[in-house]
């Protein structure tokens, strides 16, 4: 099975150290969001039911464990191409959500540091193929699937680093940059003529900046077929504040006898205020282990704690003001409950069946297999935010061909996955008799595929 690797003084040292910085990252914070965690990165992993932790290397290991990345033999390029299309249903009627699809890209430079520590450098990125970052605040009384609307549509990117001592301790830590939206908001400015002509302008504020978070991770290969490995991504959001203010004037003949008689004019304010937190991902902290029991065979099993309860709100929350004149202020303000959503624990499984046809070909067949709990709860009140728990089954297939040319120094790598996603029905039953919604059942499906193309060189 393999011969026993023994852990010197100071790296066991390392990996304690790196084990503490792990659980003091492991702490409620506030959030931003990652189109990786629901349709992931590598097509290789994506075919055993993301279930990644254990084995990731190069540039998956900057998505799936940075204490991976040095681990890969040579520099590494990879592009995949994903789609998802997105088949719920609300009462047994489409949804009509809109398919998640785009590109994956990663990069790694592995090297020696000298002795018996290597290093190694990965970027992975994801880039929607229709929108680049979509915001959509959507009513919070209107039925709508919070999981899928806005967070899968997003560009977002890893960068991260690591090290290794003799390919038995590896870890690594880095960043994940993600395309945030701000600025100052909406002003219109409206002045009327009844009698002439009507005047409108308006400006808007908009800017694209970034976000970034902390990602770690640690791997321990103690045995030439066992592999563990421990990863932790901070959470991460988009805190939405929207002011939209709009200043009005009525500029006429009538109103000018009516100031002229001492009344007042008809001028004033109206300001919309909104405010949301979008594009939510929790904190993340995954544990896997990886076993080779034999030469043909590989078995990785999986468990991440998403700490959903960390989201500040996700209820949408407007407040209007207007001022016309002597009148009254008019202020009206959505008081919606905050729904609190729940911790999740999520079990992973995924094998992979390897054989080689020849000293240059070899080829692999992969399964697997998740259970993903709903972190949203039963809403009983005017909030409408939907989910159910789903189950995940995986296939996916690759091939590798080693020297296919001069210029590479290992093997071209082509892979490939189909996942299907079964929501499980569930009832939303209101409390209260006369909300306008009702109850209603949630269901649907999810498929997911992709491909990627990997070069070693």
């Amino acid at each position: 099975m393999g011969a026993r690797r023994r852990l010197p003084e100071h790296a066991g040292r390392a990996v304690l150290a790196m084990w503490a910085l792990l659980s003091a990252l492991w702490i409620p914070r506030g959030a931003l969001a990652s189109p990786f965690d629901e349709y992931g990165y590598s097509a290789r992993f994506m075919g055993m039911a993301d279930a990644g932790t254990a084995l990731a290397t190069g540039a998956s290991g900057a998505v799936y464990n940075p204490g991976g990345i040095a681990l890969a033999p040579f520099a590494e390029a990879e592009l995949s191409w994903r789609y998802a299309a997105q088949l719920l249903r609300l009462d047994g009627r489409s949804a009509g959500l809109a398919p998640a699809q785009g590109l994956n890209f990663g990069i790694s430079v592995p090297g020696r540091l000298g002795g018996e520590w290597r290093y190694g450098f990965a970027v992975a990125a994801t880039v929607p193929d229709q929108v680049l970052l979509r915001i959509r605040l959507l009513p919070s009384a209107l039925p709508h699937f919070v999981m899928y609307d806005n967070r899968i549509h997003r560009l977002a990117g890893n960068i991260a680093a690591g090290v290794s001592w003799r390919g038995l301790v590896s870890f690594g830590g880095g960043i994940m940059v993600l395309a945030n939206a701000s600025g100052e908001g909406i002003r219109f400015f409206l002045n009327t003529d009844l009698l002439t002509n009507n005047q409108a302008e308006a400006t808007v504020d908009l800017r694209l900046p970034t976000r970034i978070t902390p990602i770690a991770g640690l791997r321990f290969d103690p045995l030439d077929w066992l592999t563990i490995g421990v990863a932790y991504r901070h959470s991460i959001s988009i805190d939405i504040d929207l002011d939209v203010m709009a200043d009005i004037g009525v500029d006429n003949e009538l109103a000018k006898q009516f100031a002229a008689a001492g009344a007042d004019r008809f001028t004033g304010t109206a300001a919309i205020s909104i405010s949301n937190s979008n594009y939510f991902t929790p904190s993340v902290l995954t544990m896997g282990i990886a076993v080779r029991p034999l030469d043909w065979l590989t078995a990785a099993v999986q468990l991440d704690h998403e700490r959903w309860s960390d989201f500040p709100d996700p209820v949408t929350r407007l407040k209007t003001t207007v001022e016309l004149g002597k009148l009254s202020p008019y202020l009206a303000d959505n008081t919606l409950p905050s729904v609190v959503m729940n911790d999740r624990w999520t079990p992973r499984i995924g094998v992979e069946f390897h054989r080689g046809f020849t000293d240059q070909i070899s080829a692999a067949l992969r399964l697997g297999y998740a259970f993903v709990s709903s972190p949203v709860p039963d809403v009983t009140g005017p909030v409408n935010l939907i989910d159910a728990d789903r189950h995940h089954f995986s296939l996916g297939a690759g091939a590798k061909f080693d020297r296919f040319t001069s210029i590479l120094m290992g093997p071209l790598g082509v892979d490939a996955y189909l996942q299907w996603r079964r929501l499980m029905d569930r009832t939303i039953t209101k409390s209260s008799l006369t909300d306008a919604q009702g109850a209603y059942t949630v269901s649907g499906d999810i498929i997911a595929t992709g491909f990627s193309l990997s070069l070693q060189f």
